[in-house]
């Protein structure tokens, strides 16, 4: 499902690194470091895009939210619940079915005019694309030891640490939340500077 409303497209041309060693060389480097980064990704198979599509199922949606939602996946994983769901003869899951399918099959659910299929598309879709931009990745040690240079992991704010970013931001060059310009041990001070005040927040905020 994450690929049909998130699917990967082909990439551009790779930037050329220039020969002769100079700074902003360095720079270039990085930047086709992002890049591969980037093009290379793939939700479907990103380890923590899953982690966190499963931690947001079980531990943050509401009860009633997610046995609907576990309900909807589970007529979605045989072709028998696909056909009632679309109102279409299914000979298999949605999950083996091409892309242009599963894109097709989404697209079915949100020009429906039954109102629970829309609502089933919306909530599929505020799910997935909402964590695919808003996770953060975890890197291998491969990845780790490439970019660190040596460096103290735990000393190093968050936008020096690629391999701890959001793939889509790291190419958009936003270096995530405030927090990750500054180095751990900081933010933990100001997180518990504002502890006596978040309770006067807290009971700021408006349920929209």
């Amino acid at each position: 499902i994450a690929d049909a409303f998130v699917p990967g497209i082909d990439a551009p041309p790779e930037p050329t690194l220039p020969s002769s060693p100079r700074l902003s060389d360095l720079v270039m480097t990085n930047k086709v470091e992002a890049y591969r980064r980037f093009w290379s990704h793939d939700l479907a198979t990103s380890p923590s895009y899953i982690e966190a599509v499963c931690t947001a199922i079980l531990q943050k949606l509401p009860s009633d939210v997610r046995t609907n939602l576990l309900r909807l996946l589970r007529v979605m994983s045989n072709p028998l619940g696909c056909s009632a769901l679309l109102c279409y003869p299914c000979a298999s899951s949605f999950a083996s079915w091409s892309l242009e399918d599963r894109v097709w099959a989404l697209q079915r659910l949100r020009d429906s005019p039954l109102g629970k299929h829309r609502e089933a598309f919306c909530g599929l879709k505020r799910l997935l694309c909402g964590l695919a931009f808003s996770y953060v990745p975890v890197g291998n040690e491969e990845d780790h030891d490439k970019s660190t240079g040596g460096e103290d992991e735990a000393a190093m704010p968050k936008s020096k640490q690629p391999w701890k970013l959001n793939p889509y931001w790291e190419y958009m060059s936003y270096c995530g939340p405030i927090q990750s310009s500054l180095s751990p041990n900081r933010d933990a001070e100001l997180i518990r500077r504002g502890m006596p005040y978040d309770f006067a927040v807290e009971g700021a905020i408006l349920d929209v």
